[in-house]
């Protein structure tokens, strides 16, 4: 499942078909589900990502860029952060998408968000 959930992340993104999401501020991009945000910031590299409910699952934000694949996971309840750093090179294009899971089963996910590895201003190619 999550190898899919990552394949439909690229092919999706490299179609550039963009989802809106809301901003923690002016680079960061955020999106959420029930029980899971997920926030992208690009002056940094990294994900944070926030448990929002206290139901016994997990979260997870999986992304792709061109070449690369990878997962986040916050095993450690609600209300926890776990930041995920990454050495991204600029001007990628990036999926990513939020999810909660049970185990390994998927239990609900949001909508795939398109962004940009480079802070406000990169041309994402």
């Amino acid at each position: 499942m999550r190898k899919t959930v990552l394949s439909m992340l690229l092919g999706v993104a490299l179609a550039a078909s963009f989802v809106t999401a809301t901003s923690a501020n002016a680079a960061d991009t955020c999106v959420d589900v029930t029980g899971a945000k997920a926030c992208w910031h690009a002056d940094g590299d990294y994900f944070l990502l926030t448990d929002t409910a206290a139901d016994g699952h997990h979260t997870e934000v999986s992304w792709a860029i061109p070449g690369r694949q990878g997962i986040c996971q916050n095993f450690t309840g609600k209300g926890s952060v776990k930041k995920c750093a990454y050495d991204f090179p600029e001007h990628q294009l990036l999926a990513y998408r939020v999810s909660v899971w049970e185990g390994n089963e998927f239990i609900r996910g949001s909508k795939q968000v398109n962004d940009c590895t480079s802070p406000e201003g990169g041309i994402c190619a």
